[in-house]
């Protein structure tokens, strides 16, 4: 009976003690992400249009950490000759909370050393978390990305996309959460910049963060179709 009694402490210990299984993500009304019991691994959002990657059934897994929130920041940048000299990837230290919309562009022209800010293909905010997901095109070329908490930032993994799987690793890289990581990629048969930032934040943070990032956002839009929907679709490879 004493061994029993001692069982059941350390059982109410483990359960009180246990960290809460983190929590899906989901396309919300405002074509955004939220947190869900139900949805995804994967979300990615801006205002217009949502998408998402991978089935999560809540069982410790998705977009949201124990305390934390799994911020991504994706934008896609038109080409241009003066974003040659940036080479395959660069990491842009301390740039700010926000490297999203005309703030992408803007990052990108400064690691160039000025110019022209190239054009916005796409730029969206979403969360997602240890999951691989492919950016595919209709040609059905594109990237795949990884993003993996680390600290307050993250460690992110962007590579080829070759037959529907990943190919050539284009950058591997940790960014702190005010850092911005720039990569080349191809999308629809031509090069494209890949501008991303991760932040691990806590919730509170995480949402004033967002709320600057969908302003951006709204910003960036302006006098942009409505109804205009992601240059890619988006698939989880290993979810």
């Amino acid at each position: 009976m004493r061994r029993m009694g001692w069982v059941a402490l350390a059982l109410m210990v483990v359960a009180f003690t246990r960290p809460a299984a983190a929590s899906c993500v989901t396309c919300s009304s405002e074509m955004y992400c939220a947190d869900s019991p139900r949805g995804a691994w994967f979300c990615l959002g801006d205002g217009n249009a949502c998408v998402m990657a991978g089935r999560c059934m809540g069982s410790g897994g998705g977009g949201f950490l124990d305390g934390g929130m799994s911020m991504i920041q994706v934008s896609l940048l038109e080409d241009s000759p003066g974003l040659m000299t940036l080479g395959v990837s660069r990491r842009e230290r301390a740039v700010g909370p926000v490297a999203a919309g005309r703030q992408a562009t803007r990052i990108a022209r400064a690691a160039t050393g000025g110019g022209v800010e190239p054009a916005i293909l796409y730029s969206g905010l979403g969360y997602g978390e240890g999951v691989t997901v492919a950016f595919r095109s209709k040609q059905g070329d594109g990237f795949t990305l990884r993003r993996d908490a680390d600290g307050r930032g993250a460690r992110l993994t962007v590579r080829s996309l070759l037959g529907g799987r990943p190919g050539r690793v284009l950058a591997n890289e940790r960014v702190d959460e005010n850092d911005a990581l720039l990569v080349r990629v191809t999308l629809d048969g031509r090069t494209r910049l890949l501008v991303l930032q991760a932040a691990t934040l806590p919730k509170p943070e995480a949402m004033d963060r967002e709320e600057l990032v969908k302003r951006e956002l709204r910003d960036a839009a302006f006098g942009r179709p409505a109804d205009a929907r992601p240059p890619f679709e988006l698939r989880a490879l290993d979810r």
